[in-house]
């Protein structure tokens, strides 16, 4: 599923020429967001329910570097359902090319926003994902 696109700046690049590793980090973030909204996680249950979600850890490969000017997108899929978490991977591409420019594997746990811990998934959210997983879903 596509979960992102935009354009690399040249303010965001270092003094190589090429995207920076935060900015990389940048284009999965947004990708990461977008997943968790398809999965049914939005603002109203940070503000309203005080349920979070935090990346508890990342792998990136970075395959080919992206200058300024370049069009990108992120596809997103989920990886695996766990009780509390859940393992997506993001591709970022060269829109133009279509050449893999990077792959980020994440997972990510819901938590309680006032307590700081790790709760399990909500239901509607676990459903989701599941169906997203087997290939029925979004």
């Amino acid at each position: 599923m596509e979960t992102c696109r935009g354009v690399v700046y040249p303010h965001q690049c270092d003094a190589m020429g090429h995207l920076t590793t935060k900015e990389y980090l940048t284009f999965f973030d947004v990708a990461e967001w977008h997943c968790m909204a398809l999965l049914g996680f939005d603002a109203r249950l940070i503000h309203d329910e005080r349920i979070g979600m935090a990346d508890v850890r990342h792998v990136i490969d970075y395959r080919k570097e992206l200058l300024a000017g370049d069009l990108v997108r992120c596809d997103s899929a989920v990886l695996r359902v766990g009780g509390k978490s859940i393992t997506t991977a993001h591709n970022l591409y060269d829109a133009t090319t279509g050449d893999l420019c990077a792959s980020l594997e994440c997972v990510t746990v819901q938590y309680d926003l006032a307590r700081r811990q790790a709760i399990p998934l909500l239901d509607g959210i676990r459903s989701k994902a599941e169906a997203w997983l087997r290939g029925d879903g979004r």
